[in-house]
C-alpha cells in the first residue's frame, strides 16, 4: 500500500485495460531483474496470468519478452502460439508452433497446435495439412482417442471439400 510496484504488474479495474505503469514495471523487470532463464520463467508466468484473464495481446508481448531472453524454450513458443491462435493470428501461430516443434519434435502437442491452425480453413489444402499434422501427432500418441477423432474429422472434411 506504499505505492511501490515491487514485483507485481498493476492492472486497472477494467479487465481490458492495462495500466501504463504496469507495462513499464514489466519492462524494467525484463531489463534489470534477475538474469537468464529465471527471469524468462517469471516473465512467462506473468504472461500466463494475463492469458487467463483474457488479455491475450499483453500475454503475447510477455511471452515474446521471455523468448527474447531464452529463445530455445519450446514451452514459451507454445504459450505465444496459443495466444496467437486465440486471437486468430493463424500465420503467426503456425510459425510459433513450428518453432516449438523444431525445439521439441517429440511433443505431440505442437503437431496438434499446427493442425488447429489449419483446421478452421475452408480450403481443401488447409484441411489436408490439418489431417497431416493430426496424423503426425497420432504417431507420437497412438492411443489418444480424442486425437484419433480429430484426425478422422479433418480427413472427412478435407475429402468433402475436395469433392
Amino acid at each position: 500500500a506504499d505505492g511501490s510496484w515491487a514485483d507485481r504488474v498493476k492492472v486497472s479495474e477494467q479487465t481490458e485495460k492495462t495500466s501504463i505503469p504496469g507495462i513499464l514495471q514489466v519492462r524494467r523487470f525484463a531489463e534489470r531483474g534477475p538474469s537468464g532463464k529465471f527471469r524468462a520463467d517469471m516473465i512467462y508466468q506473468h504472461g500466463q496470468g494475463f492469458e487467463q484473464q483474457g488479455q491475450l495481446d499483453f500475454a503475447s508481448a510477455l511471452y515474446q519478452a521471455a523468448l527474447n531472453l531464452t529463445p530455445a524454450e519450446d514451452v514459451y513458443w507454445r504459450g505465444l502460439a496459443a495466444a496467437q491462435l486465440s486471437t486468430a493470428h493463424f500465420d503467426a501461430a503456425r510459425d510459433s508452433y513450428a518453432r516449438a516443434q523444431q525445439i521439441n519434435p517429440l511433443s505431440a502437442e505442437y503437431a496438434i497446435g499446427l493442425a488447429r491452425t489449419y483446421q478452421g480453413g475452408s480450403a481443401a489444402q488447409q484441411l489436408i495439412l490439418a489431417a497431416q499434422f493430426y496424423a503426425e501427432a497420432l504417431r507420437l500418441r497412438p492411443a489418444d482417442s480424442a486425437l484419433q477423432a480429430a484426425w478422422l474429422k479433418a480427413q472427412t472434411l478435407a475429402a468433402q471439400v475436395a469433392q
